[in-house]
């Protein structure tokens, strides 16, 4: 076992009564608090707001539920958001906070509407364990980049190249994982 310190522990820990009153009579918002901030910043590793003065920090996974390249395909500068205090650094003087708690998650709603049919697909990329083939998320009949993106194991994706067309059968979703697994229909 290693003696090193955890990096990560002032993430992890909460703040102590001490701690936690200070930052309350100092404006400071707590974590769980849903806060209104300005976005000031945008980085490629998220994006920076202006809470009440305060500088927030939305880091790129929790702008969110569904991948983004760069953190300004979902906001601009100037733009009000609303998002959830994840932590609070005293220290560094920064909140970090999540815009994707407070949005619906669409693989809930896919699993809802998919486990078990056939759906149509589009090969996103082909690896050596099988194909990616992106469906229809939001209903709409489209396969137009807002989809939910399902495994097609090696054996039923051996012809198949990026941008075919498929037919489906959603046969499993774990959502813990956030695995979509897909069979030929």
């Amino acid at each position: 076992m290693s003696s090193e310190p955890d990096p990560l522990e002032p993430l992890r820990r909460d703040l102590s009564v001490d701690e936690t009153v200070t930052a309350v009579l100092n404006g400071w918002p707590l974590r769980n608090e849903v806060v209104k901030g300005t976005v000031v910043r945008i980085v490629p590793f998220g994006l920076f707001l202006d809470i009440d003065g305060r500088e927030g920090l939305v880091r790129i996974p929790e702008v969110s539920h569904r991948p983004i390249g760069h953190p300004s395909e979902a906001a601009a500068v100037g733009d009000e958001v609303v998002g959830v205090v994840t932590d609070v650094d005293l220290e560094r003087e920064q909140v970090s906070v999540s815009l994707k708690r407070l949005l619906p998650d669409p693989l809930h709603a896919f699993a809802r509407r998919a486990i078990g049919r056939t759906l149509p697909g589009r090969v996103d990329r082909t690896t050596r364990v099988g194909a990616f083939v992106e469906m229809d998320a939001d209903g709409d009949g489209g396969t137009d980049g807002d989809g939910i993106v399902g495994l097609l194991p090696g054996a039923e994706s051996v012809d198949l190249q990026v941008g075919d067309l498929v037919e489906v059968e959603v046969a499993s979703i774990d959502i813990e994982a956030r695995r979509v697994r897909l069979r030929r229909a």
